[in-house]
């Protein structure tokens, strides 16, 4: 007989998979910087990933050609 360690119907069936943590995205964000002028924040991680966001709750993937893992972001003032 299989010993269960807690109740059958205590699984929701079918059991679905959801990456919730860490928040927002589930990388590792190793940086982020925020420009209030912009209102842009902008969070980089390993394998090379970029994301950004206006309102600090949706965050967008964005491009960064490359694999390796980023590690810094910072916004630099233009026309000085």
């Amino acid at each position: 007989m299989l010993a269960m360690p807690f109740p059958a119907g205590a699984v929701d069936y079918p059991l679905r998979w959801r990456w919730s943590n860490p928040l927002p995205h589930g990388g590792s964000v190793v940086d982020m910087a925020f420009s209030p002028g912009r209102g842009l924040a902008v969070q980089v991680a390993e394998r090379g990933q970029i994301y950004t966001s206006a309102d600090l709750n949706l965050w967008l993937p964005r491009e960064s050609g490359t694999t390796n893992s980023l590690r810094a972001v910072a916004f630099l003032a233009r026309g000085l």
